[in-house]
């Protein structure tokens, strides 16, 4: 009766790490192709977001002008007078926000965590190279 061919411990062991790197391969490819269609999908989200902002600042402009002039015409202003008003309105509004968010970022703080694990990490650091 013939033996059976066996496989050298070497062999399997070649044999398993060429399975591997083609299946870390294989892998690695279908992550790219993974990326490469939600970077697309990323950028038709941007895409849809850009073109929302613009015709939002479009409508929030003309909706501001046409205020204007109805706030000329229900008083009996001129029209600059009208536009005026609510360019002062707009103008006051985006002095108390900004002020707003001046405040809120002085408040912020960064990272605080991390500040703090890193100043321990570097403290010993700092403790181990003055014991050597």
């Amino acid at each position: 009766m013939a033996e059976p061919e066996t496989d050298s411990l070497r062999e399997l062991v070649q044999g398993l790490l060429e399975d591997t790197r083609d299946l870390v391969r294989a892998e690695l490819a279908l992550a790219k192709a993974e990326i490469r269609e939600e970077v697309s999908a990323a950028g038709t989200v941007g895409a849809a977001f850009s073109g929302a902002a613009i015709a939002g600042f479009l409508g929030v402009t003309l909706l501001t002008v046409a205020l204007g002039g109805a706030l000329a015409y229900a008083f009996g202003w001129p029209s600059w007078a009208g536009f005026g008003v609510v360019a002062l309105l707009l103008l006051g509004s985006a002095w108390l926000l900004a002020r707003f968010g001046t405040a809120r970022l002085k408040k912020l703080r960064t990272l605080p965590k991390t500040q703090q694990t890193m100043r321990e990490n570097f403290a010993w650091i700092q403790n181990k190279s003055v014991e050597r």
